[in-house]
């Protein structure tokens, strides 16, 4: 059995799900993933740039390789 999880960001409804799917891919560089995945899911009101960046820090990711991917 393989599990394959897609992110499908539904724009319609929220503004910042397209830049929130595009920097957990960019954890995911960083194999962070799905721990950047549940942070998302734990402040899905709080989905600005900035914060994206924050939680990156707050996950003790490479800010530099971080903020690259998701600029």
């Amino acid at each position: 059995m393989r599990l394959i999880f897609r992110d499908f960001p539904l724009n319609e409804i929220h503004s910042f799900s397209q830049k929130a799917a595009e920097a957990a891919e960019c954890a995911g560089e960083q194999d962070k993933y799905y721990e950047y995945h549940n942070k998302l899911y734990e402040n899905q009101k709080s989905l600005a740039v900035s914060n994206l960046k924050q939680f990156a820090l707050d996950l003790k990711l490479n800010s530099e390789d971080f903020n690259s991917c998701l600029d």
